[in-house]
């Protein structure tokens, strides 16, 4: 959405090389952040990362970035929720969440390249959609690790509502600052 506004180099390929890095560094940053709430199934921010990567830079960066974010995190590096790592977090209950993230980048990322999803309402949507591939795929992995996982589902379903509102408003808040710049 914003990669007509955001320019780092002229050249196609550095500039996206550059947002892949930049993207990278970023997710690896927030996605390890989880807030526990008492009692409750904790709240983390690796799929608003995702989606706000994928809603700034579209689908082609977002797909790479998140696929050398998740890589990262299979090899060793504590970027995913809690700082966790390894293959086994990946292939554990809750790797289908971890999978989503590439699909769903690569989703939304090309989507709000679309017009209409670069309207607030279509905007507001393609964030609700983000996280409900994410939680769709997500459900259907840990299903067969868990058979109570609806009870750990439905707890997470405010955290997503809660981000996917902050990251709508965020694009907003992007959209009117760049409000006005020339296109490149």
């Amino acid at each position: 959405m914003f990669n007509k506004f955001i320019w780092f180099t002229k050249q196609d390929f550095f500039d996206s090389l550059i947002k892949i890095l930049l993207s990278v560094v970023f997710l690896c940053i927030v996605c390890p952040v989880k807030f526990n709430i008492q009692n409750e199934v904790p709240i983390t921010l690796q799929s608003f990362a995702v989606i706000l990567v994928a809603m700034c830079f579209g689908g082609q960066v977002a797909r790479s970035a998140v696929l050398i974010y998740i890589i990262a995190g299979a090899v060793g590096l504590p970027v995913f929720a809690g700082y966790k790592s390894g293959v086994e977090v990946v292939t554990g209950a809750t790797g289908g969440f971890i999978i989503s993230f590439l699909v769903a980048a690569v989703i939304t990322g090309w989507l709000i390249e679309k017009p209409w999803f670069q309207k607030p309402i279509g905007n507001l949507v393609l964030w609700f959609m983000g996280h409900g591939i994410i939680l769709f795929i997500g459900t259907i992995w840990i299903s067969f690790f868990a058979p109570d996982y609806m009870s750990i589902i439905i707890p997470v379903l405010p955290g997503a509502v809660i981000k996917s509102i902050v990251g709508w408003g965020l694009i907003q808040l992007f959209v009117q600052l760049t409000k006005g710049r020339k296109a490149e």
